[in-house]
């Protein structure tokens, strides 16, 4: 920890009139430089969150893991013995005998290859079995008949034929297609388990157990905290959460004090400082710090599960739509592909060709029913950008958003001055006052701003959460908030203020005419301890830098955006060029019939409304979307509701509703693609069943790899 001295600087850094700042430094410096717990850097606040979900018969499911281990393993171990073998037979020491070592080296590969392949067919076919229950003629079927093929070949050339074993190479590919199918299995196993985990946002599922103090009332002897399944939680009872637990319940902090990655109505977490008295949600994450809370509300009603409850209720429906749907895609697929093995397979025979080139491309084309199992894939696309646009904070009331925001054309922003509220962006913050230790007035003013609710402080503590993540976590007294003007609290026995120029003058603040000349009032906070201004931080206006991005993504999309208001707009055009729009796209002082005939003449257009916004002219959009008010609770004011005060969140919803068609369409086309290129390449003899099975597994990456982008999308910076 820094010590007093390097606080209170050197005397010639000194400014003038800054006489009253030696009368209390010392106290100053001795409290911040106080011991007090490190804050450790903020982790990923958006961390995979909900149970793995096994949704599809066609997918191995989280307990099949050790079962794709071990056929890994397996086969690996024939691949490794194979080339191994190969080696030793190719060395020069061995040049006279190589042919006779491999004449022996073959049979024995084969003889290990076979069980391994009876034992990988047995799964195969219990998968094949399931997937019938779910009245789905599962894409494993392919894999099974072909492996189930080449290794009755491989028995009859090894019995009956074994001169022919070697120059045929069977054994080599049978050892392939084994090592490769079982290699997609884990790659598929470790690359689609994330997504799922994003899928759902399941609260029981966050939070299974929490920690419960008993004894509470036997006198002297202190409580003891028992863990307990979250379900047996009852009001009033005392919980304990520390650093990384989850919340269980909705409570009110008893003791401790922690830094919290708190969710309130959506997955779009924000970091808070939570002291006794403070209310703590369920779903939210304990980042630093300890607390007991007393249960205020049961887990059936937590503020998130209203919200979560209406998502994985629709997510749930989507996905069991949509597998019944592809289910019936991925049958027909597989007996399409079956069917055409079978055709070529007569085809070869009718052209006198040998019984083990028939074999070979039936093989190869039954093969390809792997490609069939990529499409299962798209049954999840569809949620897993609703989900992912849940947690970037935005939720459709009814329909599914991607049903509702994939046809947007036109965004109309309802502008009136003040409404709605957006989150600012700090553009910089300057220490005025060199004497006091940086470290220390940052980590007060990241303490006292996480002590706020309103966005303007929120944005201030965000930034330093991602500029510093190395702060303290310092203890806030009688923090007071006015929205709009400023706050003030007690911090380590130090009066800090933090405001625009009025807020502080009426709190007794000096300020100087160096500290507020050459900037304007709207654009700059200023940070005091006790009556003296130490720092100044710089704001983006709130519909400037963050609103320029919202408008260039939203471009990139296809989608135009449009400013209108119904008040007269003399600083609407200034407005507009700050956020990049053309002249042409601005419109202030609409009458109200005016506005609702721009509404019916614009192409698929989605209203942003604000608190005032006209009834009557929204009904004219084809989609409302509005701020959620966490007062109000009107789920049915608009079709959207967004969670967030970063106009981002909206942004990332239109983007994830495109990209998702985009995605679905692009692995379609891929899909198919593949499939029809490797089975008319193996239909014409020309590639082997190891190709095939090797061009089933680079096919399923690349789509489980587009399909991350859906994923990613939803995690807003923080």
């Amino acid at each position: 920890m820094p010590s007093a001295e390097s606080i209170r600087g050197e005397a010639g850094d000194q400014r003038p009139g800054d006489s009253r700042l030696n009368s209390y430094v010392d106290i100053g410096a001795a409290a911040l430089t106080r011991e007090l717990p490190e804050i450790e850097p903020a982790p990923d606040l958006r961390s995979d969150i909900g149970p793995f979900k096994g949704l599809s018969p066609v997918f191995p499911a989280q307990t099949e893991l050790s079962q794709i281990k071990l056929e890994l393993a397996l086969t690996t171990f024939l691949l490794a013995n194979f080339f191994i073998l190969r080696i030793i037979a190719a060395l020069p020491s061995f040049n006279g005998i190589g042919t006779d070592l491999i004449a022996v080296f073959d049979p024995l590969m084969a003889l290990l290859a076979i069980p391994v392949a009876v034992y990988l067919a047995a799964g195969m076919a219990r998968r094949v079995i399931a997937g019938l229950n779910y009245r789905c003629l599962s894409s494993e079927i392919g894999p099974l008949l072909a492996v189930a093929l080449m290794s009755a070949m491989l028995t009859h050339l090894l019995l009956f034929d074994r001169a022919q074993l070697r120059g045929l190479g069977w054994d080599q590919n049978l050892i392939i297609v084994l090592f490769v199918y079982s290699l997609a299995r884990y790659f598929q196993a470790h690359l689609f388990d994330p997504l799922r985990r994003k899928l759902l946002f399941d609260l029981g599922s966050l939070a299974p157990y929490a920690r419960r103090y008993e004894n509470v009332s036997a006198g002297a002897q202190p409580p003891t905290a028992v863990k307990v399944k979250s379900s047996m939680l009852r009001l009033d009872e005392l919980i304990e959460v520390s650093a990384g637990e989850v919340v269980p319940v909705d409570a009110q902090v008893v003791s401790g004090r922690a830094q919290v990655a708190e969710i309130k109505f959506s997955g779009l977490p924000e970091l808070r400082h939570k002291i006794p008295g403070d209310q703590i949600f369920a779903a939210s994450k304990i980042v630093n710090g300890q607390l007991v809370a007393k249960v205020t509300a049961l887990q059936s009603d937590a503020h998130i599960t209203t919200f979560s409850a209406i998502l994985n209720k629709r997510l749930s429906s989507a996905v069991d739509d949509n597998m019944e749907r592809h289910n019936f895609y991925i049958t027909l697929a597989v007996f399409t592909v079956l069917l055409f093995a079978v055709s070529a397979a007569f085809v070869w025979a009718a052209s006198e060709s040998s019984f083990v080139s028939i074999t070979s491309v039936f093989s190869a084309i039954a093969l390809c029913t792997i490609a069939a199992q990529m499409l299962g894939l798209n049954a999840y696309l569809r949620p897993l950008a609703e989900s992912s646009a849940f947690r970037a904070g935005a939720l459709a009331t009814r329909n599914h958003l991607i049903d509702l925001l994939t046809p947007i054309k036109t965004l109309v922003f309802d502008y009136r001055p003040g409404a709605p509220q957006w989150q600012g962006e700090v553009s910089r913050l300057e220490i005025i006052d060199r004497r006091v230790d940086e470290l220390s007035l940052l980590s007060a003013v990241f303490a006292l701003t996480g002590r706020a609710s309103s966005a303007l402080f929120l944005a201030i503590n965000h930034h330093l959460a991602q500029k510093h993540p190395q702060l303290k976590l310092l203890n806030v007294k009688d923090a007071h908030e006015y929205p709009g003007q400023g706050m003030y609290g007690v911090i380590e026995g130090c009066d800090f203020t933090l405001g625009y120029e009025g807020f502080l003058l009426q709190r007794g603040v000096l300020m100087q005419q160096s500290e507020v000349s050459g900037v304007r009032q709207e654009d700059v906070l200023y940070l005091a301890l006790n009556e003296e201004v130490i720092a100044r931080v710089f704001m983006a206006p709130p519909l400037s830098a963050a609103a320029s991005r919202f408008v260039s993504g939203l471009k990139a999309d296809g989608v135009r955006t449009i400013l209108c208001s119904m008040e007269p707009g003399e600083e609407l055009d200034s407005l507009g060029k700050r956020i990049g729009l053309e002249l042409a796209d601005v419109y202030g002082g609409l009458q109200r019939e005016t506005y609702i005939r721009k509404l019916d003449a614009l192409p698929s257009a989605a209203f942003f409304m604000n608190e005032s916004s006209d009834s009557d002219v929204a009904a004219k959009a084809d989609v409302t979307i509005s701020i959620f008010d966490d007062f109000m609770w009107d789920l049915q004011r608009s079709e959207v509701l967004l969670f967030s005060k970063s106009p981002a969140s909206l942004a990332t919803a239109v983007s994830l509703a495109k990209s998702h068609k985009q995605v679905t369409s692009q692995n379609r086309l891929f899909g198919f693609g593949l499939a029809g290129l490797v089975i008319g390449l193996a239909a014409l003899g020309f590639i082997t069943p190891a190709v095939s099975v090797m061009a089933g597994l680079t096919g399923s990456i690349a789509l489980l790899l587009n399909a991350y982008r859906l994923a990613g999308m939803g995690n807003l910076p923080q």
